[in-house]
């Protein structure tokens, strides 16, 4: 991702009020916080659905939301997949790497950018020191396209 964007999500979100979740559903455990930026804010939208269209290799996707997510001490997200509504694959990117360099783990290899389909395991181990940012897109389906 380029460096530009990166400065300006972490610019953008610099005053945000972020939610916090911490609850448990589909028996997953989790702890961070999150604030959704909607598409139409991000001055730079088309530019960046260009390149995750090529980051991805597809271009039957949409997505209205970029999903920042802050990692602070003891925050994590166990093992899951994003198997459920019409989600096609998500793209997670590191803004702020935490001072203890945990990362996104996808099939248990870290990762400061990666992309994966709805039944791919991945999780964010709990943080130890510092707090880890990151972007998270969720592509679905356009209207009447299959499922991967």
């Amino acid at each position: 991702m380029k460096k530009e964007w990166v400065k300006w999500f972490l610019n953008y979100i610099s005053d945000k009020k972020f939610v916090i979740e911490n609850i448990a559903y589909y028996h997953i455990k989790r702890n961070y916080k999150y604030y959704n930026i909607k598409s139409t804010e991000v001055p730079f939208h088309k530019e960046f659905f260009d390149y995750l269209t090529e980051f991805t290799n597809i271009d039957d996707f949409v997505f209205d939301f970029y999903h920042i997510h802050k990692w602070n001490v003891g925050s994590f997200f166990s093992s899951h997949t994003d198997n459920r509504d019409n989600r096609k694959f998500a793209y997670v990117c590191e803004l702020q790497e935490s001072n203890c360099k945990t990362k996104l783990l996808v099939e248990n290899k870290p990762v400061d950018e990666s992309w994966f389909n709805v039944h791919t395991k991945h999780e964010v181990p709990k943080i130890k020191n510092g707090e880890r940012i990151s972007l998270t897109i969720f592509g679905k389906n356009k209207l009447g396209t299959r499922l991967l």
